[in-house]
């Protein structure tokens, strides 16, 4: 219906209203059943590649009497329309079951897939668009050759058409270096997402022969693996990681503490970090026997710290890096030619909360502070980073907590910790009000620490600091410090609003077109929520019925780094029924939209590994308002990485 037909209907419909009689009603009749509906959109709907094939399945809709499947292959922008039944491809497949398999693809090519269902009364809104690329498995490569060095094996193949990346495999038992699987090694993981045609394994063990393959992976999947090939390599080892003197010839480590190591020339390791990941490292030697320095380096072999004491029977560094890639750490000779033996303890660790915002409440929802006096933000004394959580100032027998609800498996919570106290006044930690027992010193001079404890249950936890003072006596600077906490890996946050601003916690932006008087941005209000005392409304566009021709729209948008999971939201809508829409989308691609007059309701969308934009928007028609004419969203939850 086009807008003056809709004006016209309108009007119509307020004469009709006026005109008509309030008639007396029949009684005791038999209610009228529930007039049918346009069914919901289908659930779930999950997609599986295979050779020029997409199998597509999807949760069955009550009272559907068939689904329509549309696909398109143009991802230059979404594949359909607003208007559900339109589409920019193929008109779509009409298909009596949730179960529907598309052939004749081509492989290589990225497909976008939504369903929608169907009934007597009309189809419903599209399904979650999900996307797909048909293909076959990569050959195995071949030409694969086998070049031993010292402590080392130089391992080359010819490139496999098609392919993004490579893993190689090795073993030193030969006589059966891999399980019948073709893709379980006996011998340990491979070495994974290998870009070139060749790769330098080291720290092998000098003088053992080793078995090795190679395997190509596209997305689809890996293929199968080459023919294997042997090789030993030469050297001698001045320990258990030696040739490793170079940056190139680093050897592989992870968490941990390495002792028996010798210092004859430089020792490089290697690990491996994701963007956001700390690390620190510490050497011990004795100053006495030669001195040792310590250096790291970032993947572009720059050097991002450094630990260079003359005096010192141990070397430190602690950092975050912002670059994801193979760190290498380099202990070299500070005394000139004097070899030394030296253990080496590296922590890695994930810095999900180092205030780097500059304020208390973090970058998590969930942050509170009290006692006789709230923590506070400082940049006086931190672990890495510009900023750290310092307790606040307290008298005698008084208490300054700081305290995190927050969702999350079982694991294990590290943090780094400082203390500058009197010998009875220390740091508490408390996992659900059960304190924890410190395995090192907690009052006194207590130096930047790293402590890690189990989380022995998933689920909602809370996470509290405490400085505790007790009944007489100070010393030093009457404080405890909290830095760079690093949460069970799987964590699930909550926005609620309940900072009482869109600024902190989290990055929200909010814009979006208005005409005249109207304003876009999102606001925190406390007069409609689901839970807790805020939540966010939607802009307040211009009044349709002025005439302005304008469509309008009020978004409010979140960007955040995402594990594979479910985003969950609350939201409520007061509109103009089938013509003013809440709508979410994710990375622009829409998931849900909603008209009228909706109570709070709960929706839930699947959520990929990796960066997301993550938007809710109140678009308006160009013509009438109704209700409150807008949108409110509450209670976020967002399975963060």
């Amino acid at each position: 219906m086009d807008r003056m037909t809709r004006r016209t209907v309108w009007m119509v419909g307020l004469a009709l209203a006026a005109g008509c009689g309030g008639g007396g009603g029949g009684g005791g009749g038999t209610p009228a059943p529930p007039a049918p509906t346009v069914p919901g959109a289908p659930p779930g709907l999950v997609g599986i590649p295979g050779n020029a094939t997409i199998a597509l399945s999807w949760g069955a809709v009550s009272g559907a009497n068939f689904y329509n499947v549309y696909y398109d292959d143009d991802a230059a922008y979404p594949p359909w329309d607003p208007t559900p039944n339109a589409t920019e491809g193929a008109p779509p497949i009409n298909n009596p079951t949730n179960t529907l398999t598309l052939t004749g693809l081509t492989n290589g090519t990225t497909y976008y897939c939504a369903v929608t269902a169907v009934n007597s009364i009309g189809e419903s809104s599209l399904s979650t668009v999900i996307l797909a690329t048909p293909d076959v498995p990569p050959p195995a490569p071949t030409g694969v050759s086998a070049t031993a060095g010292s402590a080392s094996i130089q391992v080359t193949w010819s490139a496999v058409t098609g392919a993004a990346s490579y893993n190689v495999y090795y073993d030193d038992d030969a006589s059966t270096p891999w399980d019948p699987s073709p893709f379980a090694a006996q011998g340990g993981p491979p070495v994974q997402g290998i870009t070139g045609t060749s790769y330098l394994l080291t720290g092998l063990t000098p003088g053992t022969a080793y078995t090795l393959a190679v395997s190509a992976v596209k997305p689809i999947g890996e293929g199968a693996l080459s023919s294997t090939v042997t090789a030993t390599p030469t050297g001698t080892a001045d320990d258990t990681y030696e040739q490793n003197d170079s940056f190139s010839t680093a050897a592989f480590l992870s968490s941990g503490t390495y002792t028996s190591l010798q210092c004859n020339d430089d020792d490089y390791y290697q690990i491996s970090l994701a963007a956001g990941d700390g690390m620190q490292v510490t050497i011990n030697f004795t100053n006495a026997s030669g001195n040792l320095d310590l250096a790291v380096l970032d993947p572009s072999q720059a050097t991002v710290g450094t630990s260079v004491s003359t005096t010192a029977n141990s070397e430190s560094v602690t950092f975050n890096n912002s670059v994801t890639g193979n760190y290498r750490v380099r202990v070299y000779q500070g005394t000139a030619g004097v070899a030394n033996s030296y253990s080496m303890t590296i922590i890695r660790f994930r810095s999900d909360e180092g205030w780097e915002s500059n304020s208390i409440f973090g970058s998590i929802p969930g942050w509170t502070s009290g006692g006789s006096t709230a923590w506070t933000i400082t940049s006086a004394d931190k672990n890495t980073g510009t900023y750290s959580a310092q307790s606040g100032a307290i008298a005698d027998s008084q208490t300054s907590f700081l305290e995190l609800t927050v969702a999350n498996p079982t694991g294990t919570i590290g943090f780094f910790y400082k203390v500058d106290s009197a010998s009875g006044d220390q740091i508490r930690f408390l996992i659900d009000s059960v304190a924890q027992t410190f395995p090192g010193a907690t009052s006194g001079t207590v130096p930047w620490t790293w402590v890690t404890f189990s989380v022995t249950t998933s689920g909602a936890h809370t996470y509290r600091w405490e400085y505790v003072k007790d009944a007489s006596g100070s010393a030093g600077l009457d404080r405890a410090w909290v830095d760079d906490i690093d949460l069970p890996s799987g964590l699930t946050i909550t926005e609620g609003f309940e900072s009482g601003t869109m600024t902190v916690p989290l990055p929200w932006t909010t814009g979006g077109n208005v005409v005249s008087s109207g304003n876009p941005n999102w606001t925190i209000t406390t007069l409609s929520v689901m839970t807790g005392t805020y939540a966010v409304r939607s802009g307040t566009p211009t009044p349709t019925n002025s005439g302005v021709s304008t469509n309008q729209n009020s978004y409010i948008q979140l960007i955040q780094n995402c594990r594979a999971g479910n985003i969950t939201f609350a939201y409520r809508v007061d509109s103009e029924a089938g013509w003013d829409f809440l709508q979410f989308s994710i990375d622009g691609v829409q998931q849900g939209s909603w008209s009228g007059a909706v109570a709070w309701t709960t929706a839930t969308y699947a959520v990929s590994a990796g960066s997301h934009t993550f938007r809710w928007n109140y678009f308006k028609d160009t013509l009438f308002d109704n209700g409150a004419d807008a949108a409110w969203i509450d209670d976020i939850q967002i399975p963060r990485q």
